[in-house]
């Protein structure tokens, strides 16, 4: 993951991604791979930056239906909390982009709150 972080860091506008096992819904492929503004658009685009994945998977990002997670990183020990809440969900969101995971629905757990607003803290920083 990191060589393809730094290999495509500051690319901007289209990568070729070549040599990959592309992971489809039904089976896995091996090929190339373009992707131009966010997007996946077709094999090739010519002038677009070049990336050889040797063999690596490719494969959409993971969806978490359901974690309590995000707790964790406001209060990652007991009476320790981040002293910013945008910190500690950069901190949960970069954990989970690690893992592959690109979408999440965090639930926060309804009983043993307090009455100091922090759980409406965490919802807005999320």
């Amino acid at each position: 993951m990191d060589r393809l972080v730094d290999s495509v860091s500051g690319v901007s506008g289209a990568v070729n991604l070549r040599n990959a096992r592309i992971v489809l819904s039904d089976s896995v492929v091996e090929g190339d791979l373009a992707i131009a503004n966010g997007k996946i658009v077709e094999a090739d685009v010519p002038g677009a930056a070049e990336l050889d994945l040797d063999g690596d998977y490719l494969l959409p990002g993971l969806i978490d239906l359901h974690t309590d997670n995000i707790e964790h990183h406001f209060t990652p020990r007991p009476g320790v909390s981040w002293p910013s809440a945008t910190a500690a969900v950069l901190a949960h969101d970069w954990q989970l982009l690690g893992s592959g995971i690109t979408t999440v629905l965090d639930s926060l757990s309804l009983g043993d709150y307090g009455t100091d607003g922090r759980r409406t803290k965490m919802l807005n920083a999320a």
